[in-house]
Order: C-alpha cells, then sequence, then structure tokens
C-alpha cells in the first residue's frame, strides 16, 4: 500500500476525493502534488519535497494550503524561509491574514487537524 493509500483509508471519514498532480521520485529528490477533497467541501493542497544534498543529509520542503468551497485560504502550513523574525522560523502558519509561528508538520498531522476541525462543525 502506498503513502497516499494508506492516508486515504485512515482518513476515509473525511477525504472524498484525491488528486495527484505529481509524485515522483529520483536519486535527488522526491516530489509529492496533490489536493485531498474532503466531505465538507474544503480541500488541501500538499506540496512536499524532499530534497537529498549529501549522504545522510536531506531538506524538507512543504506547504499544506487549506482552502474553503470557493479557495479561500483557512490555513497554510509551510516552511518557505519569508519571515525570519517569527519564532521556530522558518516554520509557520498562514491563518486569514495573519501569519504565525508554528512547528515542524507533517501531512499526517495536517489531516489530523482537520479531522477534528470537521468534526466539530
Amino acid at each position: 500500500m502506498n503513502r497516499i493509500e494508506l492516508i486515504r483509508n485512515h482518513f476515509s471519514d473525511i477525504i472524498s476525493d484525491v488528486s495527484i498532480e505529481n509524485e515522483s521520485k529520483n536519486s535527488k529528490r522526491i516530489l509529492f502534488r496533490a489536493t485531498l477533497y474532503f466531505t465538507n467541501s474544503s480541500k488541501l493542497a500538499v506540496n512536499e519535497v524532499l530534497i537529498f544534498l549529501a549522504e545522510h543529509s536531506k531538506k524538507r520542503k512543504y506547504a499544506f494550503q487549506w482552502m474553503d468551497y470557493d479557495n479561500t485560504l483557512i490555513i497554510r502550513w509551510d516552511n518557505s524561509p519569508h519571515f525570519p523574525s517569527l519564532d521556530n522560523y522558518p516554520h509557520h502558519k498562514h491563518i486569514e491574514n495573519n501569519t504565525v509561528p508554528s512547528s515542524e508538520t507533517t501531512l499526517f498531522e495536517v489531516l489530523q487537524y482537520i479531522r477534528h476541525e470537521i468534526k466539530q462543525h
């Protein structure tokens, strides 16, 4: 079972569909881009890249953008290095028009958060 199948199975109560835009792997990087559609009509754009720098060294870039049915941002978690003054730089999240510190996060953790939010509403 591949990663997306595991995610679909584990979060089948909230994921209604998945569209994989790019999933590739070579000796220098692993790339994963997809959109996950939820039962409440919101969606999550997923962009993850794992770059192999040297033996036993790697760099992870991520952005998880949760949007409502009309593509309005709910929350975006990412580690783009454009807010150096925030605690825990470069990890941060955008909530509506605010940018706040965050910790490094994974797709699984984001989906757990979204599940909690969907179940509350």
